[in-house]
């Protein structure tokens, strides 16, 4: 016998896509409890471009809900959306981009949530070169040797210790008809498939869920999908980094000394810093092939503007990033990450300002 759950709430008219989506989330999960099977979207008392992107964001809580993650039980877990359908529309709206940038997000949580002995290197390049013949993007796979040729020490210091030479960069390009060859946008992602810390090794807790390290390369990937499932009038190149950060006798040490893809020398401190290095030789074969120069790396800061909800450390970073803003004379676009707050506490907060102002006024020109 069927039977209807209503499940209701309220917004602020004002509210951010964020609350939005916070909220979103909150109603679909209370919706799903019930395994709900066909979900009703219906928001009322908002003007017609503000009830549209609220319906918006709420369906992309639901796509997410809806998606089937990884499972390795022996009984396969029912789907609790089968269909969603949106009510009482002052108009008709356009979901299309809503559905892609979901199938983009979902790639990636999908990818991210994969055991680490299932998504390994080879794994993870096969489902790579897959998408990319069905999608009709550009693939090219740099081998530990090309990337040896190409100077990319900071990279392959990080995948040195791995029990086989699977790791490699992935360059992925999306041309639609009639666009240059070279990129309008350029994505690069860490694809550290697992991290044990190197020889600096990481306690339990903190490596058990570094199968989920990848997650930029993840991102970049799901990115370049929505990109191209909407068939955005943009060329687009897509960077992946993938090794792991392995432990062993082979694996790089602190006080090691690597010379990366720009010329510049690291010296070693510690080996969980892996992100860094190979993100630092992916960003310079990105920028090569895009055609970049210094000017170029204005964007790349990785800073953060999050709170961490101690006020002094908010001011200083926020000290420090108007500072960097000031040195370049250009906006600083900040990602997601708690450097800023490692590099504070262990560096100083006085010593870390002055080493950032520095950091973007030395970077080195770029190799030919």
């Amino acid at each position: 016998k069927r039977q209807t759950l209503v499940v209701g709430g309220m917004l602020a008219v004002n509210s951010t896509a964020f609350e939005q989506l916070s909220f979103a989330r909150k109603m679909v999960a209370a919706a799903t409890a019930e395994k709900a099977g066909c979900l009703g979207i219906c928001v009322q008392g908002f003007d017609s471009a503000a009830q549209a992107a609220i319906v918006k964001n709420v369906l992309a809580a639901a796509l997410a809900a809806g998606f089937a993650m990884p499972s390795y039980k022996s009984k396969a877990v029912p789907a609790t959306i089968r269909s969603i359908k949106m009510i009482g529309l002052a108009r008709k709206i356009d979901v299309n981009r809503v559905r892609e940038e979901a199938n983009g997000n979902n790639l990636a949580r999908w990818l991210t949530t994969m055991p680490p002995n299932k998504l390994d290197a080879v794994n993870y390049t096969q489902i790579v070169r897959s998408l990319a013949k069905d999608k009709g993007w550009q693939y090219k796979r740099f081998s530990s040797k090309e990337l040896e040729k190409l100077g990319a020490g900071a990279f392959l210091a990080v995948a040195q210790g791995n029990e086989n030479d699977s790791a490699c960069m992935i360059r992925l390009r999306y041309r639609p008809a009639g666009k240059k060859s070279k990129a309008d946008l350029c994505l690069v992602g860490k694809g550290i498939i697992f991290d044990t810390g190197g020889t600096n090794l990481k306690p339990f807790l903190s490596m058990l869920d570094m199968h989920g390290d990848m997650q930029g390369s993840a991102v970049a990937l799901g990115s370049l999908l929505a990109i191209s499932e909407l068939g955005l009038d943009m060329a687009v190149d897509c960077w992946l980094a993938i090794t792991e950060n392995r432990t062993g006798p082979d694996a790089y040490k602190s006080q090691d000394v690597v010379t990366a893809a720009n010329g510049k020398t690291i010296q070693t401190i510690h080996t969980d810093a892996e992100g860094r290095m190979a993100l630092a030789d992916a960003l310079v074969l990105a920028s090569r092939a895009a055609g970049l120069d210094r000017a170029g790396f204005h964007a790349v800061c990785l800073l953060t503007r999050r709170r961490t909800g101690d006020r002094k450390a908010d001011t200083t970073i926020e000290t420090l990033l108007d500072r960097l803003e000031g040195d370049l004379g250009k906006p600083v676009v900040a990602s997601n990450t708690a450097m800023a707050w490692q590099l504070l506490s262990e560096l100083g907060q006085r010593h870390h300002i002055e080493r950032g102002g520095r950091l973007f006024r030395e970077w080195p020109p770029l190799r030919s």
